[in-house]
């Protein structure tokens, strides 16, 4: 049987009532410690954002850490191939459930006491890596923090990817090292390359279930935007060789920083698909691509947001 089709039955049965019996175990895992099933994490906290929905049970920071696991466990069953409308229904199933509890009721306080008693421990993990098909963000809280530090990032053979705070400002960043680039690299632009799911709103594989072979650069990709429905995020700016030597530790090499927009967009994407960076020439024209997964992205960023308050590393003298 198929995963799609045993979702079905589970929402229609088991999974319902694991998602409250779960969170309520006397022996239930801490939110960072996933050792149950990714279908029971994904009810457990999809209950508890659920309930919160209604009654605000949960800080802001209680909420991210519960998105983090929710988001993780999701991305996790689209790679186990379950589709995507089985996970969306399970997920309205229980948005009625909690709509049947009251918000003083002694199921909705049970459930906001172990959040909280869990989020206790949660929120002193200062590192957390959220594995993807191939590759995997290093999701990282530091305290004290630095001027210039990868929060987020993703390390494939050819490209760093990720999110980096300058200073008070935090924006999505590429870095290649020099040893990867091709000896003719004349371009003047570089673009974030994602499927507009607008126009295209499942996801397109030109490799067809890998009767041909992925990009040359990247052929372990499968998902990738297709030509026809692209939605770009122009690099907002180079990176200067000391912002450069700090993230990669090289001196040569090259780097670009994007806009805000770019951490929302690629969050909104997929976990299963593939983002592109390109590097174009004067007339627009690509002359190199670069590829990076974009996996569980939105759950890492949820982890930093579930972070308590840092102090800078001039405040502890550092």
């Amino acid at each position: 049987m198929d995963a799609g089709k045993r979702m079905n039955k589970r929402t229609k049965t088991a999974l319902s009532a694991v998602c409250v019996s779960a969170l309520l175990a006397a022996n239930a895992p801490a939110l960072a410690q996933e050792n149950v099933a990714a279908e029971d994490v994904f009810g457990d906290r999809g209950y508890a954002l659920a309930i919160d929905d209604r009654c605000n049970l949960f800080t802001d920071a209680e909420r991210a850490a519960l998105e983090a696991s929710y988001l993780q466990a999701r991305g996790a069953l689209l790679r186990g191939h379950y589709a995507p409308a089985d996970l969306d229904a399970y997920r309205e199933n229980l948005d009625r459930q909690a709509d049947n509890e009251a918000c003083d009721g002694s199921q909705a306080n049970a459930v906001q006491l172990r959040v909280n008693l869990a989020f206790e421990g949660y929120q002193r993990l200062t590192d957390l890596n959220f594995p993807g098909t191939h590759f995997s963000w290093a999701a990282r809280r530091p305290d004290p923090m630095q001027t210039t530090e990868w929060l987020i990032e993703q390390e494939t053979d050819l490209l760093r990817a990720g999110l980096v705070r300058y200073d008070d400002q935090q924006s999505f960043t590429i870095a290649l090292p020099n040893e990867t680039l091709p000896a003719e690299r004349q371009f003047s632009q570089v673009i974030l390359v994602l499927r507009d799911t607008t126009r295209e709103p499942e996801l397109y594989d030109p490799t067809v279930g890998g009767l041909f072979p992925g990009p040359e650069t990247a052929p372990w990709a499968s998902w990738t935007p297709p030509d026809y429905a692209r939605r770009f995020v122009w690099a907002a700016g180079r990176l200067n060789a000391e912002d450069l030597y700090t993230l990669t530790g090289q001196s040569d090499g090259i780097g670009y920083r994007f806009g805000d927009n770019a951490a929302r967009e690629i969050a909104r994407r997929d976990p299963r698909e593939t983002a592109r960076i390109d590097f174009l020439d004067r007339r627009g024209q690509p002359v190199m691509s670069r590829y990076f997964e974009i996996g569980d992205f939105g759950a890492a960023l949820a982890f930093l947001r579930a972070a308590p308050e840092p102090v800078s590393a001039e405040e502890t003298g550092g």
